[in-house]
């Protein structure tokens, strides 16, 4: 989710990404915490976390490995 308005013209904290982006904090939180979660960048699509800790994450929910 992008608000599309210029980062720094807002006084809200802004998130910045591995890939160097940079968003609202607001909507990065909203967007990592959604019930099908978004691991990539709306801009590159590069991973914006951890991809191991996230693989993981997942594999514990559905059971695998345990």
């Amino acid at each position: 989710m992008l608000c599309l308005q210029y980062l720094f013209a807002l006084m809200k904290n802004t998130a910045l990404m591995k890939c160097g982006h940079t968003m609202h904090c607001e909507y990065y939180n909203e967007m990592i915490k959604q019930d099908k979660p978004v691991f990539c960048c709306p801009i590159c699509t590069k991973s914006i976390m951890d991809m191991p800790a996230a693989w993981k994450m997942i594999d514990e929910e559905v059971g695998i490995g345990l």
